[in-house]
């Protein structure tokens, strides 16, 4: 479809690259002849990600890690990546979502995605756009949308909001820098399968169905449809393509996962929306560390996902806060996000500060349980069932500890506090 050489001698950024549709992207660029640069918060995935990519075209690929929700942070790989060569070009591929209720969301949950899909984009844009128009170089910038950034979607608020203001950034910034030799195009996909955004937002194949009955083609699309669509769009055989969001697939008319008729109906809600797994688990290796450090042994993760399994044997292997024994304790349906439910367990618990402690760092939602804490809940609720039952302290079992964790994050006492 493409002259070899098509990309021979470009350098192309590509944030999210490790994984997914940035990796499928990026391994067509690299294909036809250019350097990429993949950047990411996860060093393992990034490193075997550039370790493959050159064992098939040696030379071809770099990585940085990097936290696009840091500004500053942006800034200096930016450098790293003008130091290794100058950028022809940027594919704003990094991205972050999950599905819940809006009216459930808290100020943290919408900024976990807008801090990425919105102001990460936006702060390596500003610093790829700042540096080519000061050396008077041609730049491209290409970002990857939705479809419902033009529609709206349920469920999906924060990231239907954050790829619209991408959408606006897109098209304003090609009026604005289009004369001065940086152009900016957008692509909105439509529905690509990947292993992990597929499996948060469609979770056993939920309104799969209805998804494809809606698409002309019949059909999800192909990771190397959408790989070839961005090499078009970064060639310089597109150079007179600007402020454009190519649309692929379809348009979310209703939502993404259910019929609007569903929208205040909670039972309606459930059969066509899966409804996320709270859950409780714990690791005895950093117990044991707490309480050889003087913190407390009795610490627990608190959590919000689609499969909570799937969760623990990625905590296992991703050894998160440090660990690698971590065991799902109890599970249960709910209607909350991770953070909503954390946020109602620290009103009664304290959450452990992976800031204060190196060896935990980057792992939220650990609690440090107050053993008392959990004798007068059991105490409460025993004198409510029967004024004849009684719970004597320092009998305490674990699955007493985790039923009340569970009871905190499923019952919001904020009103009486």
């Amino acid at each position: 479809m493409f002259q070899e050489d098509l990309l021979s001698g470009k350098h192309i950024l590509i944030t999210g690259g490790g994984t997914g549709l940035g990796k499928a992207m990026g391994q067509r660029i690299i294909e036809l002849g250019a350097h990429v640069t993949i950047c990411g918060r996860r060093e393992e995935v990034l490193q075997n990600t550039a370790d493959e990519f050159n064992a098939a075209h040696p030379e071809s690929a770099s990585w940085q890690a990097c936290d696009i929700r840091d500004a500053d942070a942006v800034n200096a790989m930016v450098d790293a990546c003008w130091k290794e060569r100058p950028l022809d070009a940027l594919l704003n591929n990094a991205a972050g979502n999950f599905i819940a209720r809006s009216e459930t969301l808290s100020h943290r949950a919408l900024d976990a995605v807008l801090s990425i899909v919105l102001h990460g984009t936006a702060y390596v844009t500003m610093a790829c756009g700042k540096r080519w128009l000061e050396a008077k170089r041609p730049g491209n910038v290409l970002s990857i949308l939705t479809t419902y950034a033009f529609t709206g979607s349920g469920y999906v608020l924060p990231s239907a909001m954050g790829k619209a203001g991408v959408l606006a950034m897109t098209r304003s910034l090609a009026a604005e820098w289009g004369g001065r030799g940086v152009r900016l195009n957008a692509i909105a996909p439509g529905p690509f399968p990947t292993e992990g955004a597929w499996k948060r937002l469609f979770p056993e194949g939920m309104a799969e169905k209805r998804m494809l009955s809606r698409i002309p083609l019949g059909r999800v699309g192909d990771h190397a449809e959408l790989a070839n669509l961005a090499v078009y769009l970064l060639a310089d055989q597109s150079g007179y393509i600007n402020g454009e969001i190519a649309q692929g697939g379809l348009e979310f008319q209703k939502d993404v996962i259910a019929s609007r008729g569903n929208l205040g109906n909670d039972e309606g809600a459930r059969k066509g929306l899966s409804v996320p797994t709270l859950y409780v688990a714990k690791s005895k290796a950093l117990q044991d560390w707490g309480h050889g450090v003087g913190v407390t042994k009795y610490l627990y993760k608190v959590g919000v996902a689609d499969d909570a399994d799937a969760t623990i044997a990625e905590m296992n292997e991703t050894q998160f806060a440090g660990r690698g024994d971590w065991k799902l304790l109890k599970k249960t349906k709910t209607e909350l996000d991770e953070t909503a439910a954390t946020e109602r367990v620290a009103r009664r618990e304290q959450i452990l500060d992976p800031d204060f402690y190196p060896q935990i760092r980057g792992a939220g939602g650990v609690f440090k349980v107050k053993l008392t804490n959990v004798e007068n809940d059991m105490v409460v609720r025993a004198a409510l069932a029967s004024e004849h039952e009684q719970i004597k302290t320092g009998t305490v079992k674990e699955k007493d500890i985790v039923a009340y964790l569970l009871r905190r994050a499923e019952e919001d006492d904020a009103a009486g506090e």
